[in-house]
């Protein structure tokens, strides 16, 4: 979600399920993720596979609809259509 642009991140769920020791196993995870990457901030991929960050926003939009169109037997059930 924050490579997506979001500045906080609900994790309720997974405290609720998990307890609220998980917390220190998510901190730890993206740490790891982090340095893998060689980021030393949130701001610094904060976004970065945002539409509005790609120089060509077609093929975002393409994906989009492949996804609907690969998808739709879940998506109609879900929607009770």
């Amino acid at each position: 979600m924050i490579l997506s642009g979001a500045s906080c991140v609900q994790c309720v769920s997974t405290l609720y399920k998990n307890g609220i020791e998980n917390i220190s196993v998510m901190l730890k995870e993206i740490e790891t993720w982090m340095e893998e990457k060689g980021y030393k901030n949130l701001d610094d991929f904060r976004g970065k596979l945002a539409k509005k960050s790609l120089k060509n926003p077609f093929p975002y939009g393409r994906v989009q609809y492949l996804d609907i169109l690969m998808n739709k037997e879940i998506i109609m059930r879900k929607k009770n259509m």
